[in-house]
């Protein structure tokens, strides 16, 4: 592999896309999903009272990847149309899977009113309410 950037080639990032995926799987040897959510929401988004689709937000407290850390408040991106895992709450996004635990709620909202039911990042983890699912 070269030494610079500049000269990356097609081998080059395949390479390093490998060592990559070799980590992750290290990290997670029983593929079980990337992200542990609580104190979730299941958010349905319409636009003109028509389904858009779904994200899920709330607070992480695990990540098998570097995409958060624990006590993060996040969002989803798009949700994909996927089976229900039995006995669990699974959703999953093109490139991460999110497990909800604990209590939650699930909500159908214009997608203009995201932005204001996600609470405030700077928020403590116990001041961040969810109802009973």
């Amino acid at each position: 592999m070269s030494k610079d950037l500049l000269g990356f080639g097609d081998n080059d990032i395949s390479e390093l896309d490998s060592k990559k995926h070799q980590e992750l799987c290290l990290r997670n040897p029983g593929n079980d999903p990337e992200v542990t959510l609580e104190q979730w929401t299941l958010a349905h988004l319409t636009r003109n009272g028509l389904p858009i689709g779904s994200v899920v937000y709330g607070v992480v407290t695990e990540c098998l990847t570097d995409d958060y850390s624990v006590g993060d408040i996040v969002c989803s991106p798009g949700l994909l149309d996927t089976p229900e895992h039995p006995g669990r709450r699974i959703y999953v996004t093109q490139r991460l899977r999110y497990e909800c635990k604990g209590a939650g709620n699930e909500i159908t909202i214009p997608e203009g009113e995201l932005s204001e039911r996600l609470p405030d990042p700077n928020s403590e983890l116990g001041d961040i309410g969810a109802g009973e699912l």
